[in-house]
């Protein structure tokens, strides 16, 4: 149905271009395009009535093949600067999780959840994230009970708190993944 109204609602944007062209000029039978230019006003109107939505967004260069290619170096060193310093901080040095910055913790969290980051700080609150990193789900017993609990009250309210307003590009795959869990 609704599939059917976007088609009309096409259809007679094209009909009022047809009309508007044939007004303004003659149309080539073969193409069915105007042959003269259509005064701006009129093409600007017709722009506005034609809905374009091709489902995509717009091309970005760094997230092509030679995009990442010119960043590799950026990329490498960060990656292995990361690796490299949480190595030290938590396994040579022995601290403890707990008395890391908020940021490590969160991170364990997210991994422990198998969240995408995309995931976690979109569809999350804050107090939401706050609420999962105090649970410190990263050690097993905990992600165990925190599972039980969830499965009896469910997510939103074992993680405490009300989601985030929903965006336009919204994701299930939260709630998909926790209804098909174990």
């Amino acid at each position: 149905s609704n599939l059917e109204h976007e088609w009309l609602a096409n259809r007679e944007a094209e009909a009022r271009a047809k009309a508007l062209a044939t007004k303004y000029g003659k149309v080539a039978k073969r193409t069915g395009k105007p042959t003269k230019d259509i005064p701006q006003d009129v093409r600007r109107q017709l722009m506005e009535s034609i809905k374009l939505d091709v489902g995509c967004e717009p091309p970005d260069w760094w997230k092509t093949l030679g995009g990442y290619i010119i960043m590799l170096p950026v990329i490498l060193y960060r990656f292995a600067s990361f690796h490299a310093s949480w190595t030290y901080k938590y396994r040579i040095l022995g601290k403890s999780y707990e008395s890391g910055p908020y940021a490590d913790r969160a991170l364990l969290t997210r991994k422990a959840l198998k969240f995408p980051e995309h995931i976690w700080k979109d569809e999350l609150s804050e107090t939401q994230q706050a609420s999962l990193v105090q649970r410190e789900l990263w050690k097993p017993e905990n992600l165990v009970e925190f599972n039980k609990e969830r499965k009896k009250v469910g997510f939103l309210k074992a993680c405490g708190g009300i989601p985030k307003p929903a965006r336009v590009r919204t994701s299930r795959w939260d709630q998909d993944r926790f209804e098909s869990d174990e």
